[in-house]
């Protein structure tokens, strides 16, 4: 079988965006999107998962729960958030209470505290970001290490289950959003990605079972493609920093994922809940072929046969 090497993000009908549109806007459309919630994400020292609490601090979240493995950077970014609301406390929930967490999403106790003392904190758990991540080179499979390869699998299967399995029951009492950040490299085979690509079409399916299990709980989850971003997960592969540099690939900014996040466990797309959505994909757009996504059962992972 040859090697899709395609964009995927190409061939749906969306409108495309890289960077804040106002249909995402925290200024507009989603001032106070998250008015009140308690908001949980993992991998929350830097990238997507710093500028996503940002975020949800900023469109009115009364707790988060930054998770992570470096506790010094997720302290510079509580000092961060809270200067940010003495500078500007209307557009902070008043009662903003920002919980620190050292947590290796691999280690079930770790998780298990993590979310033990965030109820203790606050009492209810709203939104849950499962974001931590981990990617190596590109390589063969033969050509791989082993240990490496199955660190992959650690970091994003076993640690979004972790996560996933001691959130969920606070999730049904809040009738909560789940969202675990996959790739559209889960669409793709490109050689050399059997770790991460694997993966990450797995973190689709786990959001769908979710949405199979405790759906009628009122569990809302989703599995986002957060665009494409020169992270410091991103530049551990040569292969993706030669395509960003080649051209290949638009950057997008930071601030879009956070944005999509903020939407989508706002409560305006929980039609999507067990689907795949691109972070690019214009949410306006999405809703206009709602009803079509949901006959024919699109956005999901499927075998398709056809002779």
């Amino acid at each position: 079988m040859a090697p899709y090497v395609g964009w995927p993000e190409t061939i749906v009908p969306f409108t495309q965006h890289h960077d804040v549109y106002p249909g995402i806007d925290i200024n507009g459309a989603l001032k106070e999107g998250a008015r009140g919630k308690v908001v949980l994400i993992t991998g929350s020292s830097k990238g997507i998962g710093a500028e996503t609490a940002r975020k949800y601090a900023q469109a009115g979240a009364k707790g988060l729960i930054l998770a992570a493995r470096t506790i010094s950077n997720l302290e510079a970014l509580k000092n961060e958030i809270l200067q940010n609301k003495s500078r500007r406390p209307s557009d902070f929930h008043p009662e903003l209470q920002v919980e620190l967490c050292e947590t290796d999403v691999t280690l079930v106790a770790q998780v298990q505290e993590t979310v033990k003392k965030g109820i203790e904190a606050f009492g209810r758990l709203d939104v849950v970001i499962c974001n931590a991540g981990y990617m190596t080179s590109w390589i063969p499979i033969v050509e791989h290490d082993p240990e490496t390869w199955w660190k992959t699998w650690e970091v994003n299967i076993r640690g979004t289950f972790n996560v996933a399995h001691s959130t969920l029951p606070h999730l049904v009492k809040s009738k909560g959003h789940i969202v675990v950040i996959t790739s559209v490299g889960a669409q793709m085979r490109i050689p050399g990605g059997s770790a991460y690509m694997n993966g990450k079409h797995a973190l689709n399916r786990f959001a769908e079972f979710i949405n199979a299990e405790y759906g009628e709980q009122g569990v809302k989850s989703f599995a986002l493609h957060p665009g494409c971003m020169m992270t410091e997960l991103a530049s551990c592969s040569p292969q993706f920093v030669a395509m960003v540099d080649a051209g290949a690939i638009e950057i997008d900014e930071i601030a879009l994922p956070a944005s999509v996040l903020l939407r989508l466990t706002s409560g305006t797309e929980d039609w999507l809940s067990g689907r795949y959505v691109s972070a690019n994909w214009d949410l306006d757009d999405v809703n206009k072929h709602k009803d079509k996504i949901i006959a024919e059962e699109l956005l999901i992972n499927k075998l398709a046969v056809s002779f």
